[in-house]
């Protein structure tokens, strides 16, 4: 059916793809059909393909909201931005980068060329463990693992001799919210996991003993709201020279991590900036478009 392949393409479906073999895979088309319905494009019949089909030419006729380069390589703009086929300049550090091109606010997110290698650590042979954080158990039972037992398990593996531990991804969820628990689904990768957070770290007092998880799995319905009423409650805690120190300390990242020292509760949405993500803000350059 050219018309559901032609929608598609245009909502940013891949139809063939390869394998880990390097053979090819094709989509069934009801496959396709339930996609394209998930993401707002009805497609069951060709009355449905066809409003979507024009649906869709609209939608990405609209200036886009984040443009997506990569460091150190210009970027083409799209036509919505540029009829003249102006393109985004080489930006070299990584990052979220907010600009207004066409009279349009759009943010730009700059990616690395590519994943640092096992090479890039030193030379020769290097050994170390992958460990998913929540699963380590440390000296205190916690309904999951965290940076606490993070630091146990790293300083047990570096008496071993280990080169280094690889993690789970640790960036920020969705706090108060036991739902959106999988660390691969973020709310954001500019800030890290505030429920990742062990207070016993910087000096704190640490959370209060509790049973582990019984069986193998982590009830994080239940625990990521109780991690977050007790880092409330530490917080509260706090004399107000600490406070203060917080507030500084965040106020630094952005809004996003903006703490009023005077409440009684922390209005973070993550605990902090994660490290490596290159610098934030406006471009440092203009960029030349007809449309300006």
């Amino acid at each position: 059916m050219p018309e559901l392949y032609a929608l598609a393409e245009a909502i940013g479906l891949c139809r063939i793809w390869h394998d880990v073999e390097g053979k090819p895979q094709v989509v069934a088309d009801t496959t396709l059909r339930a996609i394209a319905g998930a993401l707002g494009y009805p497609a069951d019949s060709d009355a449905e393909i066809a409003a979507s089909l024009k649906a869709a030419e609209q939608d990405n006729a609209r200036p886009p909201a984040l443009i997506v380069a990569e460091a150190g390589v210009e970027t083409a703009l799209p036509p919505s931005l540029s009829s003249a086929g102006a393109t985004l300049p080489a930006i070299e550090e990584p990052g979220y980068y907010e600009q207004t091109i066409a009279g349009h606010p759009v943010t730009i997110a700059v990616a690395p060329a590519s994943c640092r290698s096992v090479e890039s650590f030193g030379k020769g042979r290097l050994w170390g463990p992958a460990l998913q954080i929540p699963a380590l158990r440390g000296r205190s039972p916690q309904p999951f693992g965290a940076f606490g037992e993070l630091a146990e398990a790293v300083a047990i593996m570096a008496a071993r001799g280990a080169d280094a531990v690889a993690i789970n991804p640790v960036h920020a969820l969705f706090p108060g919210d036991g739902e959106g628990f999988s660390p691969y689904s973020p709310s954001s990768r500019l800030y890290l996991n505030g429920a990742m957070g062990d207070p016993a770290l910087v000096g704190l007092a640490p959370f209060p003993a509790e049973a582990a998880p019984e069986g193998a799995l982590i009830d994080w319905e239940a625990a990521l709201p109780q991690r977050l009423q007790q880092m409330r409650a530490l917080f509260r805690s706090l004399d107000a020279a600490t406070r203060q120190k917080i507030a500084d300390e965040s106020a630094a990242q952005g809004k996003a991590c903006a703490v009023r020292p005077s409440t009684t509760r922390c209005t973070c949405t993550s605990a902090n900036a994660a490290p490596g993500v290159g610098r934030t803000g406006p471009l440092p350059f203009t960029i030349p478009t007809d449309r300006q």
